[in-house]
């Protein structure tokens, strides 16, 4: 006679007192007699299965996208293994010799993989009927790239998968994407006047709303990365407004980290924040060996201030460039430049203003990557002339200028401003580049002369 352990026998007892299951529109939640719960997203459909005491209960919860599970209950114990031997025979559920274990993350976790998966949860340091939720997950179907979305922020294009959004940290070669638990993504400007940063205009990517339970972890996105160097991350996700939410630091596993908020604090950045990633990417000795800022994200519950969509297909439209007929004097000097007016703003040739200013407090170096297609500004460095500056031709005439594609940095910092390419040059708006490097800009409406001082400190209009 064969000896059945007592591992079995509860097993066998469990199936068939503990779980309760409640099934939702598109999501299902198996709870247990002690409180605690597991909620599965997506599910299409339910099978049964005779249970035969192998810890994964009698059901099966189907979906042909990827799948969240999250767990809700005090001192929970998580058990989920992906069974990729397994098949359903019958009524007879065959888990297969093989099991591959996941690892349980701040109580959520997605699926995505096709294939059958085992969860067993328990509730308590109590092994009994009333503290354990065991059920099986099957996903049907991979998760397939969808349509582009055609928006550019400071974090790249971006695509949209199945239940996934994926957004690329600098470019499409960086080697790093961020994955956002979102259907669908839109780029947005947030403007308005803060008491801690005074007026802003910032453009962020607009995230769904998901939903979450109370006293539980909301995953925010994960971060994956293609750099056979990268071994660990540290992850710092902060207010715009002022103040870190959340923090990461550890190792990549299988080339990604995921990023998790408590619900208590996740309610009010739903309404309050625009959310800012900072990302330090170390190798095994821990050097830095990639650091990305300024990826702004929020989600479609935010109110705070005014929000509009943004141009999503400015990169594809040419705008036109009139020359600018008003006299510019620099330090008390007239100076001539192929200025354009475009949408009634001044913009300078980003090394004409370099070359004016240099020598003086306020002087800036301007460097070129092409490899990378971004423009670095150093604040307090001598400009180094590239050829070219303050060239003007005998008659301009308007052009057609181009959104520029480069990314800009100032000082390391990557910033977002309106910039064209005209003749193949970069021409910046004059305010927004003297108000970087806090250099004065009047205006003498009566003379149309427009002055550019670099002892006075930058105002508004």
């Amino acid at each position: 006679m064969k000896k059945i352990s007592m591992m079995l026998v509860l097993s066998l007892v469990i199936s068939l007192f503990s779980s309760l299951t409640a099934l939702a529109e598109s999501g299902a939640k198996v709870e247990t007699k002690q409180g605690g719960y597991v909620s599965i997203s997506n599910v299409t459909d339910k099978k049964r299965f005779t249970d035969e005491g192998s810890g994964v209960g009698d059901s099966i919860f189907v979906s042909d996208k990827p799948v969240t599970l999250t767990i809700t209950g005090k001192d929970s114990h998580p058990s989920i293994n992906f069974l990729p031997d397994a098949k359903l025979v019958g009524e007879s559920f065959i888990m297969g010799e093989a099991s591959e274990d996941i690892t349980v993350k701040e109580y959520t976790l997605s699926l995505s993989k096709k294939g059958y998966y085992g969860v067993n949860v328990r509730f308590g340091s109590e092994f009994s009927p009333d503290t354990v939720a065991e059920f099986v997950v099957q996903i049907t179907g991979e998760a397939t790239a969808g349509n582009d979305l055609k928006a550019n922020s400071e974090s790249g294009n971006n695509a949209v998968d199945q239940g996934m959004s994926t957004v690329n940290v600098l470019n499409e070669n960086s080697g790093y994407t961020i994955k956002f638990p979102s259907s669908s993504l839109r780029l947005q400007k947030v403007k308005g006047s803060d008491d801690e940063i005074g007026g802003f205009e910032v453009s962020a990517i607009t995230l769904k709303n998901p939903e979450f339970e109370k006293d539980s972890n909301v995953f925010l996105f994960d971060l994956v990365t293609t750099n056979p160097k990268a071994h660990s991350v540290y992850v710092s996700v902060d207010s715009y407004f002022g103040g870190q939410m959340k923090y990461v630091d550890e190792e990549f596993k299988d080339g990604k980290v995921s990023v998790f908020m408590p619900s208590v604090t996740f309610k009010s950045v739903m309404t309050d924040d625009v959310l800012d990633v900072i990302i330090e990417v170390y190798d095994k000795d821990r050097n830095v060996i990639d650091s990305f800022k300024n990826i702004y994200f929020m989600y479609e519950g935010f109110n705070r201030y005014k929000v509009s969509d943004a141009d999503t297909n400015q990169s594809n439209k040419p705008v036109s460039a009139k020359p600018t007929a008003s006299k510019v004097i620099v330090n008390g000097k007239q100076v001539s430049f192929e200025a354009y007016n475009i949408n009634n703003n001044n913009f300078f040739k980003l090394r004409d203003i370099a070359s004016v200013v240099n020598g003086t407090e306020k002087q800036f170096e301007v460097k070129w990557d092409g490899a990378k297609n971004a423009i670095s500004l150093l604040s307090g460095k001598a400009y180094t002339p590239a050829g070219g500056e303050l060239k003007v031709s005998a008659k301009p005439v308007t052009k057609e200028a181009k959104p520029t594609t480069s990314t800009l940095y100032i000082d390391g910092k990557e910033v977002n401003f309106v910039a064209y390419t005209i003749d193949g040059n970069n021409y910046f708006k004059l305010r927004d580049i003297a108000k970087a490097f806090n250099i004065g800009v009047t205006w003498d409406s009566a003379i149309n002369n427009i002055g550019i001082d670099t002892k006075l400190d930058y105002k508004e209009e």
